[in-house]
């Protein structure tokens, strides 16, 4: 498990605003077949999720966005067939204030062109894991069909907010949750 970071990985991350890593110890099917599609916060149901998230890529989230303290804030399995098409950041795709790092894996990879704007949402290889500040445009529309997983960390005081973006933006209210509500650690864990 990394829990390190190089100074060259470090300083990339802080010029570019992504990061890819390979090396990280996780069974990509495992997690697929746990995830289920069209959900959120998919922690909150499967102990192979969360522990991916809060022991595995949690540090490593914790390091890029220079935090002694996150939270889990939302994720969502992307499907070829709900891929996004228009280009955004994180930050519009999900009903929390105060997301400061995303992550991506994917099941499958495409042989993709660079983006000229925008990063492409799509680890080079299954498996590897891309980091990215949540409120970095991410090029969906240039992105090949794949199968997604998309997980962001938050900031500890982070809040659930009306997003008309955010096709879900009313799933936390059957947590008993309403806009303006800090997230708890019962749902959205602190690490």
């Amino acid at each position: 498990m990394r829990t390190s970071i190089t100074a060259q990985q470090s300083s990339f991350f802080t010029k570019n605003g992504y990061i890819e890593f390979g090396g990280i110890d996780l069974d990509v099917e495992a997690l697929f077949k746990a995830l289920k599609a069209g959900e959120r916060d998919q922690w909150q149901h499967s102990p192979l999720v969360r522990n991916l998230l809060i022991k595995k890529l949690g540090p490593i989230a914790l390091v890029l966005a220079g935090k002694k303290t996150l939270r889990l804030g939302a994720d969502w399995r992307v499907s070829p067939e709900e891929k996004p098409q228009k280009m955004g950041a994180c930050t519009e795709f999900f009903s929390v204030q105060g997301l400061q790092i995303g992550c991506i894996i994917a099941k499958e990879t495409a042989e993709q062109a660079p983006s000229s704007v925008g990063l492409l949402p799509l680890p080079s290889q299954p498996g590897h894991v891309l980091f990215f500040r949540a409120g970095l445009l991410l090029d969906w529309p240039h992105c090949p069909p794949a199968d997604l997983y998309l997980a962001t960390f938050a900031l500890p005081n982070a809040v659930y907010v009306e997003n008309k973006k955010d096709l879900r933006t009313n799933d936390l209210k059957k947590q008993g949750y309403a806009f303006g509500d800090l997230l708890r650690n019962e749902s959205h864990p602190l690490f």
